[in-house]
């Protein structure tokens, strides 16, 4: 069940997320060109249980099978965006931490996951931040016996504790969602270095791309596709209608620049609001990826039938 959770841990990974109300459009051919597919999310309650909510129907039946086939890693990720709420106090308590621990890993055995990504947004105080390094490292005890990997979702601007990024086998950076043209480039390359600056090996670093464009006056997001739909812009446009987003080639730009930093990887929020024809951001990384590791598996010979995603 686990051999794919390690194997070609030395593959550029191309990790995409799959939040729940995706579920019913999930497109196995755009998942494929994926190295890593997280399901989102799982959240704690209160006693360190974990509360699996829609994400338990998930098409489990299609993602083994996508495994099967592509030795694509499934990852559950826990937390998120109003589903931490619970984190600071289970992790400042030693029993439900624990508790916590054993929940998890029953889920992740019982449903053939191959990995944990915690995305809890985020630790505050200092009991939280010891708490936070206390869960990550008893979580790394127990998938190691497995053969699971474990990543954390970030925010550049934190100042990650040594002993987090040193226990995880990721660091997944959001570059993403900053001032007005909230994810250009040179913010990527600047979250980057300031990561690798504090230590954290580049392998285990992972560029977390938007596939949403945010207003610029008002900050209110669209997803690419529906940019794609309205405005059909060319492949090196950003910026559209005071809508600021990464088009093609700046995605390819970004993923090229990870290739030559040495990085670990790239990261998508989320797979759902990419379109799935020519003009996919997914498959630009894919194309950066190939171009310079033509190893590298390759994509579908076709795109998908259908040409966009709506939010």
């Amino acid at each position: 069940m686990s051999a794919c959770a390690d194997a070609g841990e030395s593959r550029f990974r191309i990790v995409g997320y799959l939040p729940e109300y995706r579920f019913h459009r999930f497109d196995a051919e755009q998942a494929a060109l994926l190295t890593d597919l997280i399901l989102f999310a799982a959240e704690p309650d209160a006693d360190g249980l974990v509360v699996m909510g829609r994400v338990s129907r998930a098409p489990w039946e299609q993602l083994w099978q996508l495994r099967e086939q592509h030795q694509t890693r499934l990852i559950l990720c826990l937390g998120g965006w109003e589903r931490s709420n619970h984190f600071s106090s289970v992790v400042q308590n030693a029993g439900k931490r624990e508790r916590l621990v054993k929940s998890l890993m029953e889920i992740l055995l019982d449903r053939k996951l191959d990995g944990l990504d915690l995305d809890w947004e985020s630790p505050q105080s200092r009991a939280d931040w010891e708490g936070y390094v206390q869960l990550l490292q008893q979580l790394k005890t127990a998938l190691v016996r497995h053969r699971l990997s474990l990543s954390i979702t970030v925010a550049p601007w934190r100042d990650l504790p040594e002993a987090a990024w040193q226990t995880v086998d990721h660091v997944q950076l959001m570059s993403y969602d900053y001032g007005q043209r909230h994810s250009t480039p040179q913010q990527a390359q600047l979250d980057i270095q300031t990561f690798i600056e504090r230590g954290i090996p580049a392998r285990k670093i992972v560029l977390g791309v938007p596939f949403y464009g945010r207003n610029i006056a008002d900050r209110k997001a669209t997803t690419y596709a529906r940019l794609v739909d309205r405005f059909h812009p060319s492949a090196d446009q950003d910026e559209m209608d005071g809508i600021y987003f990464n088009g093609p080639e700046t995605i390819r730009r970004k993923t090229q620049s990870a290739l030559e930093t040495g990085i670990g990887g790239v990261m998508v929020w989320e797979i759902g609001q990419d379109t799935l024809d020519e003009t996919s951001l997914l498959r630009s990384i894919v194309r950066a990826v190939e171009a310079d590791r033509p190893w590298a598996p390759a994509m579908p010979s076709s795109p998908p039938s259908a040409s966009s995603t709506s939010p």
